[in-house]
């Protein structure tokens, strides 16, 4: 059996895959778990505690653990066993990442520790963009500091970009079973963190994301792309605690006011929420927000889809059309109403078909270190 572990910036998700992994895409995975809202090792140390106990049973059939790494830099452009050598390397790629890869590094360590006889996978994020069109992935630096520094747009999200690709495909084909061209899609990743994907069938062409994870469209508690001389300004204005601000408590949620968690932005907005479990993380509980908090939630929401319409619409033109919109992650499986309003703004410059599938990241790591560890 494959188990799966992807570390985000807020939550840890699990998942175990049975041998049968070449049907994966038709599989659900024998066990799975996720935990939500986390910050801090102890929190991440926790919910892989809870996970050990969760497997005890399925200990015995066990012969693989592949971990999700955001960044794998122009060093890994596809899965690698880890040694202590790999995850050095890992280490080095952290201020690229450094929401990320520091999750990664301690789940891998922990991982090691917890599974010594088992085979250890890395998949990275960065892999499924590795060959994106060299305009899309170069930036109009002076060409030395491009060479030197080996800076280029990574992309990010690929596992999930990848499986929304995949299933956006296998849907156009579906209904269109007699045409045989390159479908044009553009996948949309909407959780704590944001990204949007150009692609002609499972090509990436563009992507939101860049050199790190805090570029493209706003995010829950990142900013986005900026203007660089806006950064400048901060810096002399409040100091070099911009940058972890910028990360950690800036984008949509800075602006609506509220914790970092979608459903609470809608709540205060006054738009539905699809989860009937949810419990507000603010004070006030389920009480109707002051017209301050209300105008504020509604600016955040609507300079999310302002950015998420424009970087789709901005696609739709590179590919010189548009078939397909997949939504996915946390929100964009589960928020009807943002999906709704995004795609009503989108077609009014024309039609097409709108899905969304759940997460499928873990699915698509455990195919990716199946067919690795068949090599080895």
């Amino acid at each position: 059996m494959i188990l799966v572990l992807n570390g985000g910036s807020s939550s840890f998700r699990w998942a175990l895959f049975d041998p049968n992994i070449a049907e994966v895409e038709t599989v659900n995975p024998v066990k799975a778990g996720v935990a939500k809202g986390l910050s801090g090792s102890a929190n991440y140390q926790t919910a892989v505690a809870q996970m050990r106990l969760a497997l005890e049973d399925y200990l015995p059939l066990m012969r693989v653990v592949v971990y999700r790494v955001v960044h794998g830099g122009e060093v890994f452009s596809g899965p690698v066993e880890i040694t202590s050598k790999v995850l050095h390397a890992i280490r080095g790629l952290t201020p690229l990442a450094p929401l990320h890869q520091g999750v990664a590094c301690m789940l891998i360590g922990a991982g090691r520790r917890m599974f010594p006889h088992l085979i250890h996978i890395a998949v990275f994020d960065t892999a499924f963009f590795h060959n994106l069109p060299l305009p899309a992935r170069t930036y109009a630096l002076p060409w030395e500091w491009t060479q030197r520094y080996t800076i280029r747009r990574y992309g990010f999200h690929g596992h999930s970009h990848k499986a929304a690709a995949q299933y956006a495909v296998a849907f156009f084909r579906k209904r269109h079973p007699h045409t045989h061209k390159p479908v044009k899609i553009v996948t949309v990743h909407l959780g704590a963190g944001m990204s949007v994907t150009a692609l002609v069938g499972l090509e990436p062409r563009d992507t939101t994301m860049g050199f790190t994870p805090q570029d493209g469209v706003p995010m829950m508690t990142r900013s986005g792309a900026l203007d660089p001389d806006l950064i400048e300004f901060l810096v002399k204005k409040e100091g070099l605690k911009v940058f972890n601000r910028l990360r950690e408590s800036a984008g949509i949620s800075a602006v609506a006011g509220t914790a970092p968690d979608m459903r609470d932005v809608l709540f205060a907005a006054g738009y539905p929420v699809d989860d009937s479990d949810w419990e507000p993380h603010h004070a006030s509980g389920k009480r109707t927000p002051s017209p301050l908090a209300r105008s504020r939630a509604r600016l955040a929401i609507d300079i999310l889809l302002n950015n998420v319409v424009k970087a789709i619409s901005a696609y739709r033109g590179i590919l010189g059309g548009l078939d397909v919109v997949c939504f996915t992650g946390g929100i964009g499986a589960e928020s009807t109403w943002l999906r709704e309003n995004i795609v009503s703004q989108v077609g009014k410059t024309g039609s097409f078909y709108a899905v969304h599938i759940k997460n499928a990241e873990e699915r698509e790591m455990a195919l990716e270190a199946f067919q690795f560890t068949r090599s080895l």
